[in-house]
């Protein structure tokens, strides 16, 4: 596999500034809307991060964090009468992940954006520790102040970059999703062969990978994607046809299909996954999808996708 860590040669880690304590990033959320821009309905929140424009804002009964600009792609969105329930279609289905995983202890979220996830799966799994690692400090404060992130000690979040806090956390995670998106793809950095060979070092046996893929090509997706099935001996994929995403979730374990993929279903949504049904889980396949002819992305090569 050309996942193995042995021999590779890193790049220095890309560390965000340094961070600032939590009750400090409140500073930052005092009401920020630029003049001229009050008369956009709804419009909470428009900053520009060191990062990217950060965007808060309410539609009917929902609110939507979006980067870049008011008509970006929805990052984040909440219904505020029902605000432990997932909007976007790709939450729910990471719950396959979480049924391949024997008692998950510890998980990993690469890409906290309003919190949506880790939500989700802190109501499934209470006890269960869940890092989230956001390299803006600006959507950290974003996601307490704007969409409800508990304050919890078993939710932390670190504000970092994703591949520093690989390789300096202590690892052994049952379970991670990477679902870092700024405005337009996934960063470089986080989406190479050897990015996942450190990942794979901070697994616990039997882990789970998930990784959200949205592009704004589908020569990118096939490359992402035939990266990460080069890294995992199974692969699983899931569509999200109304959020027009799609989950690779990637396990050492083999392949599970027909009657024993689905017992293992039922017996997830039996013990963990109230107000859950199958449908919400997707439809998955033993595969990455159609990857001919796709590039496998590496570090020290110039993307051949962008």
């Amino acid at each position: 596999m050309l996942c193995a860590t042995r021999g590779l040669l890193y790049p220095a880690p890309m560390h965000a500034p340094t961070a600032p304590a939590l009750s400090l990033l409140a500073l930052l959320l005092l009401p920020s809307v630029p003049a001229g821009a009050q008369e956009v309905e709804g419009l909470l929140y428009d900053e520009v991060s060191p990062f990217e424009r950060v965007i808060v804002v309410d539609e009917g009964g929902q609110r939507f964090l979006r980067f870049g600009s008011l008509t970006g792609d929805d990052q984040t969105v909440l219904d505020r009468a029902r605000p432990d329930v997932p909007v976007l279609e790709y939450i729910p289905r990471t719950g396959f992940g979480l049924a391949l995983v024997d008692d998950p202890d510890r998980a990993l979220v690469i890409g906290l954006g309003g919190g949506s996830t880790t939500r989700f799966w802190h109501l499934l799994f209470p006890a269960m520790r869940i890092d989230s690692v956001e390299i803006d400090p600006l959507v950290v404060a974003v996601a307490f102040q704007y969409f409800g992130f508990p304050h919890d000690p078993l939710l932390p979040v670190h504000v970092m970059d994703g591949r520093a806090w690989i390789r300096e956390s202590p690892g052994d995670y049952d379970l991670v999703l990477l679902d870092a998106y700024g405005a337009g793809d996934a960063p470089f950095h986080l989406t190479t062969a050897e990015y996942y060979a450190e990942l794979r070092s901070r697994l616990a046996p039997g882990a789970v990978v998930i990784a959200n893929m949205v592009a704004e090509s589908n020569a990118t997706v096939a490359a992402m994607a035939r990266t990460f099935r080069e890294c995992f001996p199974t692969v699983y994929r899931i569509e999200t046809p109304n959020d027009g995403n799609v989950l690779l979730i990637g396990t050492d374990a083999p392949a599970l299909q027909g009657e024993a993929l689905d017992g293992r279903l039922q017996a997830f949504l039996t013990a963990h996954g109230a107000g859950l049904d199958p449908a919400d889980l997707g439809t998955p396949t033993p595969s990455p999808g159609n990857v001919h002819g796709a590039p496998v992305l590496h570090d020290r090569v110039p993307s051949p996708i962008r």
